[in-house]
């Protein structure tokens, strides 16, 4: 009967015809998300009708008989399902949870209620964010991948970072020439965050979304932080890595107008380093002089690549504080 009605649906129509607000529907869905692929009936069928799903008109997907008997085919099986309290209300819409690239492709709603049918097409596109490598080091070279399957023509693609549209307004970053869907960087502090790809085709964009997280010098988390100390009081200058990272080879330098480094003051206690966990470099000033501000700059090894971070003390008459700017 499944067949007969997949192949002939024109010698079921013989009364009259439920309608579906439109017969093609191209819509997309993010990686990890439920789905709901829509297909809904004017007026609401009997909750006698039969309901089936199929996927690339291979197979069923889901189907109700007419005694609510239901049944899971191929493809998503157990993370499939059509609500039967939506069933009654003409809503047959399929619900697919944790959706995966494999889901992507052409489905198929039919119902059959006594004479009336509904058919409706629905070409499912998954879309996914992926970065590589997943946790990249500071200055290491990184990609942020955008997959849509299958990949929609004419399509064109923005990137957000915080909600905050990056590319194509900033070129700072630069996109593969290769596949569209690819942003080339170094990784930095300032990249870390939620990455956004929104693909534009049609009237409802794609939209998916990943974290980032670069390891490497977390605080200060830019190279424009300023230390607050006043004259006399003890200080901290933080350099804390990503927890978890054992940096080799951590200097502290202070610099001078052009860049070289000169000799700590003898106010610095690097003694100190020895009570922290590996990834705390912080280094503690006993009592700051007059003459002890300026440009300092930590540094250490992470998996081969030099992670530096620099900052400014500066000395002043208050509380001691530190902003990064």
């Amino acid at each position: 009967m499944w067949q007969f009605l997949l192949l002939g649906t024109s010698l079921l129509v013989t009364g009259g015809r439920c309608q579906c607000l439109s017969e093609y529907t191209e819509m997309f869905a993010e990686a990890g998300s439920q789905a709901v692929l829509p297909c809904m009936c004017r007026p609401p069928s009997t909750s006698a009708a039969i309901v089936l799903w199929s996927k690339d008109l291979k197979g069923t997907v889901w189907r109700k008989g007419k005694s609510g008997l239901e049944h899971w085919g191929i493809g998503a099986a157990q993370r499939v399902r059509c609500p039967h309290s939506e069933v009654g209300a003409g809503d047959y819409s399929l619900y697919i949870k944790e959706v995966r690239e494999e889901d992507s492709g052409n489905y198929t709603c039919m119902v059959q209620d006594g004479e009336k049918i509904l058919s409706k097409r629905i070409l499912l596109r998954v879309i996914k964010v992926s970065i590589s490598p997943p946790a990249p080091v500071e200055g290491n070279k990184m990609t942020i991948t955008c997959s849509v399957t299958p990949w929609p023509r004419k399509a064109t693609v923005s990137w957000m970072l915080n909600e905050k549209r990056v590319y194509p307004d900033s070129a700072d970053y630069v996109l593969s020439k290769n596949q569209a869907s690819v942003l080339e960087s170094k990784a930095s502090a300032s990249m870390m965050g939620n990455w956004s790809c929104v693909v534009h085709k049609g009237r409802k964009p794609g939209k998916a979304t990943t974290a980032l997280t670069v390891r490497g010098i977390v605080n200060p988390s830019s190279a424009s932080a300023k230390v607050y100390a006043e004259v006399g009081s003890a200080v901290t200058l933080p350099c804390v890595f990503s927890t978890g990272l054992t940096p080799s080879d951590t200097v502290w330098e202070r610099l001078d107008t052009s860049g070289s480094a000169l000799p700590l003051p003898p106010s610095f206690n690097l003694s100190s380093l020895l009570s922290l966990p590996p990834w705390d470099r912080s280094v503690g000033v006993v009592q700051v002089g007059q003459g002890d501000g300026g440009r300092y700059r930590c540094s250490g090894t992470v998996e081969g690549r030099r992670v530096t971070r620099e900052m400014q003390l500066v000395t002043a008459q208050g509380e001691p504080g530190i902003e990064n700017g």
